[in-house]
């Protein structure tokens, strides 16, 4: 058997577990159905874009309507992993019409498949852009990672490996612009294939549950009890008001490791630590604004001695989750 039978076989025995693993998690988790199926949704795509250039190893002069095949999947890999990562780190995230628009390339290359104007030179067209929007899709998604998840560092590992393994496959679909030889195309292909067995890998290896109560079983039936810990923390001992709260510093008050305190806010309050911050901050500050005994206090005042350390994330916080200004709630409550 020669080099590049070898490399297709093994490439189509990573293609089986990606689909096989991607069918598993497709239904895995019921409570988060959208983000584990945007999960399946992104390794099928994997899947149908390593699938294609296994066939085109195997059979060089097939159809040309493989490579357009495997176009499609390969311009769906940008949008899943977006949208996967975004779904995992915002707890107000919700798959949509505005969503569906991401997809859109998908849907042109499908659209375009039985055109008689579809040849090489127009699939080639196609790969550059699909190319540099992989790219503005993993920067996106690297963003999130870095500004949304630095409260829970298991998710952050989970976003970062599938991030760089994506980022991999991107390097090796790139290098197939600049030197478009069988044997460069004959190592991307393996080294697209052995990423996605890579990341599927280290999922099992580190037995990453997109399901968070089953972790939370790991306390023994004591997240009850965490969780009224943390709820006295914040209201009785009210450390919302320290500006420099941090996930560590509640979670040394409250005698627990910061991962577990994280998935029992996600899990009891169904906010993230941010999140849950924030709303009691701002609950302090409607408190204080409606109060006349507060009158004399400016509003940046109360801001601060409700926990904010920043005006301008006191207003937009403020607006976002009362529907008006600060200065328009007080006067509303109190006349002035």
């Amino acid at each position: 058997m020669n080099l590049s039978l070898l490399m297709a076989a093994a490439s189509g025995l990573v293609i089986g577990n990606s689909l096989f693993f991607g069918a598993y998690i497709w239904n895995f988790d019921k409570k988060n159905k959208t983000s584990t199926r945007l999960l399946a949704l992104l390794l099928f795509a994997l899947a149908l874009r390593i699938s294609k250039s296994v066939i085109i190893i195997l059979f060089p002069n097939s159809s040309e309507i493989f490579p357009a095949i495997g176009l499609t999947g390969m311009a769906a890999i940008g949008p899943f992993l977006y949208l996967y990562l975004k779904s995992i780190h915002q707890s107000s995230f919700s798959f949509g019409k505005k969503e569906i628009l991401h997809l859109a390339p998908s849907f042109l290359i499908v659209a375009s498949l039985p055109m008689p104007f579809v040849d090489e030179l127009v699939i080639y067209r196609f790969y550059q852009l699909v190319v540099l929007q992989i790219f503005i899709y993993m920067a996106y998604s690297f963003k999130i990672i870095h500004s949304s998840s630095r409260e829970d560092p298991l998710k952050k590992r989970w976003g970062t490996v599938l991030l760089s393994g994506t980022f991999l496959i991107w390097i090796a679909f790139f290098a197939q612009l600049i030197a478009d030889t069988f044997i460069l195309y004959l190592v991307a292909t393996t080294i697209a294939a052995f990423v996605l067995y890579g990341v599927s890998f280290w999922v099992m290896k580190n037995r990453l549950n997109f399901k968070e109560n089953s972790r939370l079983d790991k306390l023994n039936g004591n997240a009850e009890a965490l969780f009224k810990k943390i709820k006295t923390a914040i209201e009785n001992d009210k450390l919302y008001k320290d500006p420099d709260l941090t996930l560590d510093k509640l979670s040394d008050a409250v005698k627990s490791q910061s991962y577990l305190v994280s998935l029992v806010i996600n899990e009891k309050f169904r906010k993230s630590f941010p999140e849950l911050v924030n709303s009691y901050r701002i609950e302090e500050a409607k408190l204080r604004l409606q109060s006349r005994d507060d009158k004399h206090l400016s509003i940046e005042s109360i801001a601060y001695e409700s926990g904010f350390n920043s005006i301008s994330s006191f207003y937009s916080s403020f607006k976002k989750r009362c529907q008006t200004t600060p200065a328009d709630y007080r006067k509303e409550h109190t006349g002035s």
